[in-house]
């Protein structure tokens, strides 16, 4: 992680170049003291999980292409995300969209309403990383929802693919969202310093990092099962 892991109110920024709210409880919010419950009991082997408590995910597919223009190009999105202010032809968008992705969902809430999307990009297999990113409709931000799509992501990337850690990348405006994650559920590993113009002013680029072995006490907590990883 207007892309793309990690982590913004639910967003984190992603690739740059094109080459409404229910009171919906916050990911990990539950009843004090109760033990997680189980999301997908009985799983079959080589199935990965991708339904949280909250939420779904679903591949992206040419239905979603409207969806995800109207997403990415709707009020502060267009210029606090992956556009950056730019304004793609049809179809350098569809271009942009699939550039360099490795994994991309449409995340949904369990009546299949579309609200946000969650992509890792860019992989690295040699040295076992890739990046993730998120965007969410802007009437669910506040809700942690698409949040919760990204852990799916994160889990569902270090259980398919060989990969060590996954990085998320965010303007400091867009990190301020989810900063309260830092140290527990991902690493600030790197800060660029006065590096992207935005609203008139530069502001800092802020690297984050997922690191394998840590996320499975988070996949255990969030989604009450053995991280298969």
């Amino acid at each position: 992680m207007n892309p793309t892991t990690t982590p913004a109110g639910t967003e984190a920024d992603g690739p740059r170049r094109p080459t409404s709210s229910p009171s919906s409880p916050t990911i990990g919010r539950g009843t004090p003291g109760a033990p997680p419950v189980p999301v997908e009991a009985g799983r079959s082997l080589g199935v990965p999980l991708l339904q949280g408590r909250f939420v779904h995910l679903r591949p992206v597919d040419t239905r979603d292409y409207d969806f995800l223009f109207d997403l990415y190009t709707t009020g502060n999105h267009l210029v606090r995300y992956r556009l950056r202010g730019m304004t793609p032809s049809p179809e350098a968008f569809v271009r942009f969209l699939w550039e360099q992705v490795l994994a991309q969902f449409i995340v949904t809430t369990p009546d299949g309403r579309p609200i946000g999307v969650v992509s890792s990009y860019e992989p690295d297999f040699r040295n076992r990383y890739a990046y993730v990113a998120a965007c969410s409709v802007e009437e669910f931000e506040a809700t942690g929802l698409v949040l919760e799509g990204v852990a799916l992501l994160v889990s569902y990337l270090f259980e398919t693919f060989d990969l060590r850690k996954i990085y998320a990348e965010s303007l400091e405006r867009n990190y301020e969202q989810f900063a309260l994650g830092e140290g527990r559920l991902f690493e600030v590993e790197g800060r660029l310093k006065q590096h992207e113009y935005l609203h008139g002013a530069y502001q800092d680029f802020v690297l984050m990092a997922i690191h394998r072995d840590s996320w499975r006490a988070q996949h255990q907590r969030l989604f009450g099962e053995e991280g298969r990883f």
